[in-house]
């Protein structure tokens, strides 16, 4: 169980007395392995995108003119179900854009906090308060203010 600071220097929490905590050792090539793989999906995410797009404006190449169907505004119906689909298919890029940033931003801070506390010991004796406080001197709005 996790209490508040009672110093009150931040309200950061305060390790709970009564519990017996382990040494936890962090295996340094493993964690850059892993930085490098979440780059790596944000990079096909990326890479995927435009293809996803393409097929689900025009599945199995059906729509010879390049338009699909109900995009004339002639058929009223139809047309509001293209409409639609025009904005959900905006929608759909702009998310796989933001997914695709916020996993290669995960695999940035992974690299960042391992060049921060360089090496193997660095990164064992680090308190995780440490490592709040370099992100948001290095990145200020990701982990939101830390007093």
């Amino acid at each position: 169980m996790v209490r508040e600071d009672p110093s009150g220097d931040g309200g950061f929490p305060a390790p709970d007395a009564t519990v017996d905590y382990q040494t936890v050792s962090i295996d340094v090539n493993s964690v850059a392995a892993f930085g490098d793989l979440l780059k790596a999906t944000a990079t096909n995410i990326g890479n995927a995108t435009p293809g996803v797009t393409e097929l689900l404006k025009d599945p199995e190449g059906k729509y010879a003119s390049g338009s699909p169907i109900g995009r004339d505004p002639r058929q009223e119906r139809l047309h509001a179900i293209g409409v639609d689909h025009s904005v959900q298919m905006e929608q759909m890029t702009t998310l796989l854009r933001n997914v695709r940033t916020g996993i290669e931003n995960l695999g940035s801070l992974t690299h960042f906090v391992l060049n921060e506390f360089g090496g193997q010991d660095g990164i064992n004796e680090a308190a995780i308060h440490d490592v709040n406080v370099a992100i948001n001197q290095r990145y200020p709005n990701v982990l939101g203010p830390q007093a």
